[in-house]
């Protein structure tokens, strides 16, 4: 069974990183605004993490979430 969730963009007016916490994660100060615009993510389960684009120029180690 797939689902699928609208994904939004968003424009960044302004994004700086103000600090690294004790996790390591970065504190960020920004302001962003939404745009008419998004992607769709379709999401089913595997046993295997795999992550596809519709443009297949984008695929692999492109992808950045593949990094998290």
């Amino acid at each position: 069974m797939m689902n699928s969730y609208p994904a939004p963009a968003k424009v960044n007016l302004h994004l700086a990183i103000t600090d690294i916490r004790d996790d390591g994660l970065h504190v960020l100060d920004t302001s962003f605004v939404y745009v008419d615009v998004g992607d769709v993510l379709s999401i089913s389960l595997s046993n295997k993490l795999q992550v596809r684009c519709s443009d297949a120029s984008l695929n692999g180690q492109k992808i950045l979430c593949i990094e998290c």
